[in-house]
């Protein structure tokens, strides 16, 4: 269950928020992630969420602007 743990941006590892939920969704799975900015949905794939690591609790996000934060 991936439920509370921390997402970092896997450039540099600065966290952006924490995974609310796992949603299932017809066509793909997506992470719910909290935010400072409100929830964001992300597509569960690899091109996006490039690791999971259980052992340290803790979720990488690809580094695409505007993914988890507003664009700047």
């Amino acid at each position: 269950d991936l439920h509370s743990f921390p997402t970092r941006r896997s450039s540099d590892l600065v966290q952006l928020g924490e995974v609310a939920e796992v949603l299932h969704l017809p066509a793909q799975d997506c992470l719910a992630v909290e935010t400072s900015s409100g929830r964001r949905l992300v597509p569960f794939v690899s091109a996006l969420v490039p690791r999971v690591d259980l052992a340290a609790g803790e979720v990488q996000f690809a580094d695409v602007g505007g993914l988890l934060e507003e664009p700047g």
